[in-house]
């Protein structure tokens, strides 16, 4: 199956981000096949339209669908609820998601869509229902294997980065956990999973998100987040999200941080 063409539809609702997991609900507007550096599990708001999503030429439904982070997809429109999880969050280990192929679309566990339905609800603002999530999970940071220590900071200071709109580099990273670069570099892609140039990437590209919703202009934002020009903030949009940035420039709706 090719790629189908969504409705002329825009983006709108809320999108509500904590260490090492985001959330959106609302309704998912047009977007194009791309990937992203974060699991993804999707539930439909409406009970007679499930969730729709092509990847590898097929065409996959169901009330909940779970997405493998790095899986090139795209997300037919409607009205969901998605939580995008870092692969080295805690909650990959909790709930298995990191035992999934590559290329697997499937349905989450039953336990893990109660524990959602339980927390989120459209009458809640979204980073009461992300908080509320954490907590029933008996979770609030990444808990990765290895040492948890040290890379349990440097997450922090990457997410505090989004926050100051100045995301640290390697040089400054390394120096803090008393590794070379070369090392560092080794280091963080065993604990996270993908390398730290990607997971920057993802980063600074929300960081840029925030920015538009503050009314940067988009020239302005691209620079602010650390992108070469408007162009490769452009490209980076659409192969991580699908969607160009001035088609979120419009989206109704607001970005939560939670400490």
């Amino acid at each position: 199956m090719n790629s189908l063409k969504n409705d002329n539809v825009g983006w709108s609702g809320q999108a509500a981000i904590a260490l090492g997991i985001g959330a959106f609900l609302g309704q998912s507007g047009n977007n194009h096949p791309h990937h992203h550096y974060a699991h993804q599990i999707t539930i439909s708001l409406n009970v007679d339209q499930p969730v729709q999503v092509i990847a590898d030429g097929q065409l996959y439904q169901a009330p909940t669908l779970f997405i493998p982070a790095k899986l090139k997809h795209q997300l037919i429109t409607g009205d969901y609820l998605s939580i995008y999880i870092d692969t080295c969050h805690a909650l990959t280990a909790k709930f298995n998601l990191g035992f999934h192929a590559p290329t697997q679309v499937c349905e989450v566990s039953i336990d893990l869509q109660q524990q959602l339905q339980h927390s989120f609800s459209s009458k809640m603002p979204l980073n009461h229902g992300l908080a509320h999530f954490l907590k029933s999970t008996q979770l609030s940071n990444p808990a990765p294997h290895g040492n948890p220590q040290k890379i349990e900071h440097i997450l922090e200071l990457l997410y505090q980065g989004i926050l100051q709109a100045n995301i640290p580099d390697r040089q400054y990273l390394a120096q803090i956990v008393g590794l070379s670069e070369s090392r560092f570099s080794h280091w963080f892609r065993e604990q996270a999973g993908l390398p730290l140039r990607s997971y920057r990437k993802w980063l600074r590209l929300i960081c840029g998100l925030t920015q538009i919703q503050k009314g940067l202009a988009l020239t302005d934002t691209a620079h602010q987040a650390d992108f070469a020009d408007q162009a490769h903030f452009t490209r980076t949009c659409v192969e991580l999200l699908g969607v160009r940035p001035s088609e979120l420039n419009h989206m109704q709706g607001q970005i939560f941080f939670i400490d």
